[in-house]
């Protein structure tokens, strides 16, 4: 059994979800907040990957600036990534259609990727020194047939540190103790740790933010993992898997936020939402 911190948040969110999503794979087409996403990890990795060979080629400190895509370049990039995944379809939520449905919404999260992607061009990636883009790791766990997966959106090496940095994108500022508090970089922390035998010198998130009125800026949270942390992680892995063995899928409470249209792909033919199915929440 593999498991992935996505498919792990998905599971403590709703066990019905994922056994749609992981164990009969009815995927559904991404909506244009998760397309925006997707268009700036292009932008970013296409600009670490440019780094690593400006190093690899004898440049210096230098190159890690000089070979980044202009800003123009950095705007074309994210704006063609966008084209090229929403071109295939998107699902629009219920804030999509009340915000004028698919030609606004993919209009208006477009225009996000642009901006959030020149931002990180211009005032993230200056100050990386990339070890690793989109390190895909697994670690498989002894005596047992389970394996943990994970691609890292970047480790980097700026100040002789060896950081497990994960991007996002938002409309809000995240709460100060975000990194402190997510599952998903102890994973990351968990697979580099089985890489190089030690524990990450920090664990970061790099938020990239376009609130409503259009404004942009960059908020970065930092933090550690301990021995402790990962230990702790193992053993939720470990009660998912027995979970998932025994074929128990249990829905979310219907009161939760998830249990919704607005959050959740599977909720409008949902063996548990019936008679909710209108529910406009």
């Amino acid at each position: 059994m593999e498991w992935s911190h996505s498919a792990l948040q998905t599971g403590q969110q709703c066990w019905e979800r994922y056994r749609r999503k992981y164990i009969e794979g009815e995927r559904r087409p991404p909506n244009a907040r998760m397309v925006r996403g997707s268009a700036v990890d292009r932008v970013a990795t296409e600009s670490h990957n440019r780094q690593i060979k400006a190093k690899a080629d004898g440049r210096g400190v230098a190159g890690l600036i000089e070979s980044l895509p202009s800003l123009e370049e950095a705007m074309d990039m994210a704006a063609t990534e966008f084209d090229s995944i929403a071109d295939h379809g998107l699902t629009l939520t219920p804030d999509d259609e009340e915000a004028g449905g698919e030609k606004a919404s993919r209009g208006k999260e477009k225009d996000s990727a642009i901006a959030l992607s020149s931002m990180y061009v211009e005032q993230v990636a200056p100050k990386v020194d990339p070890i690793a883009v989109q390190r895909k790791t697994t670690l498989s766990l002894p005596d047992s047939d389970l394996r943990i997966v994970g691609i890292t959106d970047l480790i980097d090496g700026a100040r002789g540190l060896d950081v497990v940095a994960d991007n996002k994108t938002a409309e809000k500022t995240p709460p100060n103790d975000a990194a402190n508090q997510s599952q998903q970089l102890t994973i990351y922390a968990l697979l580099r740790m089985a890489e190089t035998g030690n524990l990450p010198d920090a664990v970061r998130l790099d938020y990239l933010i376009r609130t409503p009125s259009g404004s942009s800026k960059h908020v970065r949270l930092q933090s550690t993992r301990t021995t402790a942390d990962l230990q702790a992680m193992i053993r939720r892995i470990n009660t998912a898997t027995a979970l998932v063995q025994k074929g128990v899928f249990p829905p979310t409470n219907p009161t939760d936020w998830m249990c919704s249209p607005r959050y959740c792909e599977y909720f409008i033919d949902c063996q548990y939402t019936a008679g909710r199915r209108n529910d406009a929440r």
